[in-house]
């Protein structure tokens, strides 16, 4: 079965070539879907993200929980209760993981600090559910840790993000990182459109 694009050439289902208009309509249907998943419990998102964090060649990470006052709880009732995270933030490299059960029920946000180098990657999505080999290769790009363990990985992600350079925990405290936290689902669904 042939489709036709926006040029008029004939294009099999499985041949990737669709057009914006049809890859916003799957990526809408797919967000729709994808809208109705149950949360995952902590211990089934640590079991998901440890074998992600396997696969970008990190260590498992560590659940950190968090009990905020009472009084932050009335202002900020959306505080996350625990995330996850590897090394120590003064670290030469600090990963940190945190659930954006808010935006989607099975969302989480991943940053990078890598500040003893000025690099901080700021906050990305990544949807834990059927799909996480996608996932994987989306994140790997910028995510993988051979992109911060040698000097050659250093430079490369430097030379290809160079937004996320010069920044040390003072300018993250003042100014933010390069992606804030609060835009990971929408960025998260627009990767759709650049994959």
């Amino acid at each position: 079965m042939a489709r036709r694009n926006d040029g008029g050439a004939s294009c099999h289902f499985g041949s990737g070539c669709l057009t914006t208009a049809e890859r916003r309509s799957t990526i809408c249907r797919n967000a729709r879907r994808t809208l109705f998943m149950r949360p995952l419990s902590p211990n089934e998102a640590f079991t998901k993200l440890r074998r992600l964090c396997m696969e970008l060649g990190w260590n498992a990470p560590l659940v950190t929980y968090r009990t905020p006052s009472e009084s932050h709880d009335q202002r900020q009732p959306s505080l996350m209760r625990y995330f996850y995270s590897m090394y120590e933030m003064d670290s030469p490299i600090y990963l940190q993981i945190n659930p954006q059960t808010d935006l989607h029920p099975r969302l989480f946000a991943i940053s990078i600090f890598a500040l003893r180098y000025r690099i901080c990657t700021g906050w990305h999505g990544l949807m834990l559910d059927r799909k996480m080999k996608r996932e994987i290769v989306a994140v790997s790009r910028w995510a993988h840790a051979s992109l911060f363990e040698t000097v050659r990985g250093r430079k490369a992600f430097r030379e290809s993000n160079p937004e996320c350079c010069d920044y040390t925990w003072k300018r993250i405290r003042d100014f933010g990182g390069p992606y804030p936290q609060s835009s990971t689902y929408e960025r998260w669904q627009n990767r759709g459109m650049v994959d």
